[in-house]
């Protein structure tokens, strides 16, 4: 069988997709202290495809002030230190709200960016926009905040002339794999491996958008530095 059809059936059976993804969750916990691994999957689609579908009732989307970054990295238990840096950057925050309490938050970037999973960097042409670092507090996982962040920050994007949007999912996050759209184009599958302290092991054909740093194109920029941890759960 293809391993696509065969995850494609383990993600049509709940009790299969629990039992894969706590087993996924144990790997990972028992090895993070040795090494990292998983297998992450790069798509893209259009902007205007994706913000037309209908967000869930009873949260509201919208893009993050800058005086608003501090209250939201706390809120996730990050440092605003390096919410602001991502400002610096660039970088804009849009966010999910119950009432006034934000609940779910992504980053969305068009500047070349490291994955720091694979010490690889994505570098989009113009008119698509790399979306990263979800995050969904604990509470609100499974009640669809996350489409609510994305509808808000697809339509801004898209109304001010952007064309795609690009990501990774890891396939240990059966929830966000699961909720990938037909429209979604899938670019390429990335395994890799890192043992403590050392360099990523990378593991399938790399391509574009994803460079090594010295196979990037010249017309692009070279890549600016962000010391903000990865989330690689994005959905």
């Amino acid at each position: 069988m293809d391993p696509r059809d065969f995850l494609a059936t383990m993600l049509a059976d709940e009790r299969l997709r629990r039992a894969a993804s706590q087993a996924a969750r144990r790997a990972k916990n028992l090895l993070a202290p040795a090494a990292s691994f998983g297998v992450l999957r790069f798509a893209r689609w259009r902007l205007a495809d994706s913000a037309s579908l209908p967000a869930p009732d009873g949260f509201a989307g919208r893009e993050l002030r800058a005086d608003e970054l501090a209250g939201a990295a706390r809120a996730f238990s990050r440092h605003p230190g390096s919410f602001h840096r991502r400002a610096r950057l660039g970088d804009r925050c849009f966010a999910a709200f119950l009432g006034e309490r934000i609940v779910n938050l992504r980053w969305a970037a068009t500047r070349p960016i490291e994955v720091p999973e694979l010490d690889l960097f994505v570098c989009l042409p113009q008119g698509e926009v790399y979306f990263y670092a979800a995050m969904t507090l604990p509470a609100f996982q499974g009640r669809r905040a996350a489409a609510v962040t994305r509808r808000a920050m697809e339509g801004a994007l898209a109304a001010e002339g952007h064309e795609r949007g690009c990501a990774y999912v890891s396939l240990d996050n059966f929830a966000s794999v699961r909720t990938r759209h037909p429209f979604h184009e899938v670019l390429f599958d990335l395994g890799y491996l890192r043992l403590r302290g050392g360099r990523a092991h990378v593991f399938g054909e790399v391509g574009p958008p994803v460079y090594r740093e010295s196979d990037i194109p010249s017309p692009l920029p070279a890549p600016l530095p962000d010391a903000a941890p990865p989330q690689s759960r994005p959905g």
